[in-house]
């Protein structure tokens, strides 16, 4: 069927896929948007209310921003085993 022969079915049809994409488009937008701040805003604002910083749970000492690290050994054995 060529695109100039289509019956008034076919037409209806492709009208109600375009629209039916919209709104399938819509609904997701609103889902997640609707997800993210029961979900996420809640826990942040939960984690700030108990002053939890889950970002950085192993803060460095204050006056300095370096985290303490063991010293690595530079031997054929630990790079052989790098992973």
């Amino acid at each position: 069927m060529t695109a100039g022969n289509k019956s008034g079915l076919a037409k209806l049809w492709e009208g109600l896929k375009a629209f039916q994409n919209k709104v399938a488009v819509g609904l997701s937008i609103a889902v997640l948007f609707v997800l993210y701040f029961t979900v996420f805003a809640v826990v942040a604002i939960l984690a700030r209310l108990l002053g939890k910083d889950l970002l950085h749970p192993d803060k460095p000492e204050p006056g300095t921003h370096w985290l303490k690290r063991e010293p690595v050994q530079h031997t054929l054995q630990a790079f052989a085993r790098q992973f």
